[in-house]
């Protein structure tokens, strides 16, 4: 958290000598710039940089040439010293099984023996870490100071209110008077409140959208001047120029340690001095009679001490000389101005060069881009190692890969194996084909009718009896017309039969598709006990490898203590 502050501490203070020293080149050597367009550029310059720094490495912007890196002593870097030591060692595999889901990872380390009358020199990695209290030494100073400019700031409005003390509303005309009538003029929704005070050297204009003049101002100064005097501070306030001359102060004591900001604020005072000179000149008619005020304000302010916090007229940091050179030459007073959304779109623009452009400060070095993992790269690095990547047949349902690190003591092997993915199901058989649809059609036709002859009894007429049913076609003729039931209950036997047919033709195709989901079924946990006697079998091989490691190691420590011929000695040491 410290080393972020610091980071965006430092950024800030890169940005804002950019932005201000950016906005001091443009103003100087850019000609007849409007003052409406250097108080907006001035102004960014007073809190462009708190944006652009915050943008920066809050949404990690990369600027095209990259980053400052933070000097280590305050980014409290981690380093790793290496350290030679000599320890007889001896064969000693440690191994260290990890398990994530269905992934398995076995790390197996094995150091190389080493006979005990030549013991070697084996070197050690000792981490130490950088002293952690210059980060909150830097940060403590920094917060120690914008304290200070702070409380210099609160003793300013202190006196400032000492000043304003004894003021009293303005009763006394014409001073009134003029006073109402500019208001009416500026078309005001809120009134402004005009007082006096009698240890004010200089008029001044208040937040609280009021403007006190001293006492000698009533009786010293010419109705002509009064007038000239009460629209330059009224100007101020309907431009809330005392509220940013304290926004001013206040950025200028918290961030001290930009000595710039002290430039911006006494730009920002001129340019307001220059924009109200010449309101009050437009509505006064003429600025002849502003620039005698000024020059007898500046007599009063000459041996008083200055007024802090406050918009004076006149002060010994304000360009009297030019103001009134100003106000009475009518031509340098006229320059062309930008529209509104001209001098925003600059202001904006201006924002991202810096936020683009301007390198930050960020506790480390940007990392270089990762380079996939290759054994040619991977032995390159480690001159003193070599490093062996197998592809090992998986038994069973397990897929295998193994990775030895071979070093001069010793030897490193990674274990990775993953379950196979499992073989599809056998497709189920086919269903037997739906039988070709069939008409469901009964038909009687009867032609034939009765004849009116023997009346009035009637008799029967000729016809015949007509059955249309699953396209058989059968005739019944008769010469007395007399209907047989028997046909019709033939008919229907026939309707039944087929019926039936068809029903047990749905039953037979159902008994199968049973039949193929209960072998489906049969093969699935044929595959599943597979899979399960495989595990099994891999799970006793590894514990034999296991035993059989561990056969190998008591061996190892046991001929390590049994006494060695002389020459065999020198042939080890050789």
């Amino acid at each position: 958290m410290v080393t972020t502050i610091l980071s965006w501490v430092l950024t800030y203070a890169l940005h804002s000598t950019v932005l201000i020293l950016s906005v001091w080149l443009v103003c100087r050597y850019v000609p007849r710039l409007s003052l409406a367009t250097q108080e907006t550029l001035w102004k960014l310059a007073l809190g462009g940089a708190i944006v652009t720094s915050a943008v920066q490495l809050g949404a990690g912007v990369q600027p095209p040439w990259g980053h400052l890196s933070m000097p280590q002593a305050l980014a409290g870097e981690t380093h790793g010293v290496v350290a030679p030591s000599v320890a007889a060692t001896e064969a000693s595999p440690a191994m260290v099984r990890h398990r994530s889901g269905d992934l398995t990872i076995v790390a197996t380390r094995t150091t190389a023996p080493v006979a005990a009358a030549a013991p070697a020199s084996v070197v050690t990695t000792t981490t130490t870490t950088t002293s952690a209290a210059w980060p909150w030494v830097l940060l403590s100073l920094v917060l120690a100071g914008s304290a200070l400019g702070l409380i210099r700031v609160a003793l300013g409005a202190r006196t400032l209110r000492r000043q304003l003390a004894g003021r009293r509303d303005v009763i006394e005309d014409p001073l009134l008077e003029t006073w109402l009538a500019l208001c009416n003029k500026a078309q005001l929704a809120k009134r402004v409140r005009l007082s006096t005070s009698p240890a004010l050297p200089s008029p001044v204009a208040l937040m609280r959208r009021e403007v006190c003049v001293p006492e000698r101002a009533i009786e010293g100064l010419t109705p002509q001047q009064q007038e000239s005097m009460l629209a330059h501070e009224l100007a101020h306030v309907l431009r809330r120029d005392p509220a940013w001359l304290v926004a001013s102060t206040i950025v200028e004591a918290l961030f001290f340690f930009q000595p710039l900001h002290h430039l911006v604020r006494r730009k920002i005072e001129e340019v307001s001095e220059f924009q109200c000179d010449d309101w009050a000149a437009r509505h006064s008619g003429t600025g002849v009679h502003l620039a005698k005020c000024l020059a007898e304000v500046a007599a009063w302010v000459e041996r008083q001490p200055p007024t802090p916090m406050a918009a004076t007229m006149a002060s010994a940091r304000s360009p009297i000389i030019r103001r009134i050179t100003r106000l009475l030459d009518d031509r340098r007073r006229v320059v062309a101005e930008f529209k509104p959304a001209w001098r925003v779109g600059a202001a904006v623009g201006l924002l991202g060069a810096v936020a683009w452009l301007a390198p930050g400060v960020t506790p480390s070095a940007q990392a270089a881009p990762s380079v996939p993992l290759t054994t040619a790269g991977l032995a390159a690095a480690a001159p003193g190692q070599r490093i062996v990547v197998e592809d090992v047949a998986g038994s069973g349902l397990h897929d295998r890969a193994r990775v030895r690190i071979v070093g001069t003591h010793e030897t490193v092997e990674l274990d990775v194996a993953a379950p196979r993915a499992l073989p599809p199901p056998p497709p189920a058989p086919p269903l037997p084909p739906a039988p070709p649809p069939r008409a469901s059609e009964l038909r009687i036709v009867i032609q034939g009718g009765w004849s009116m002859d023997a009346w009035p009894f009637g008799g029967p007429m000729n016809g015949f009896l007509g059955i249309e049913m699953d396209g058989l076609d059968l005739l019944f003729e008769d010469d007395p017309f007399t209907l047989e039931m028997e046909a019709i209950e033939d008919a229907i036997e026939l309707r039944e039969d087929l019926w039936e047919r068809q029903a047990e033709a749905a039953e037979e195709a159902a008994e199968a598709a049973a039949e193929a989901a209960e072998r489906h079924a049969e093969a699935a946990e044929a595959a599943l006990e597979a899979r399960l006697e495989a595990a099994a079998r891999e799970r006793e091989a590894a514990e034999s490898a296991r035993e059989a490691a561990r056969r190998d190691a008591a061996a190892t420590r046991a001929w390590g203590s049994a006494p060695a011929a002389p020459a065999d000695n020198e042939l080890v040491a050789l």
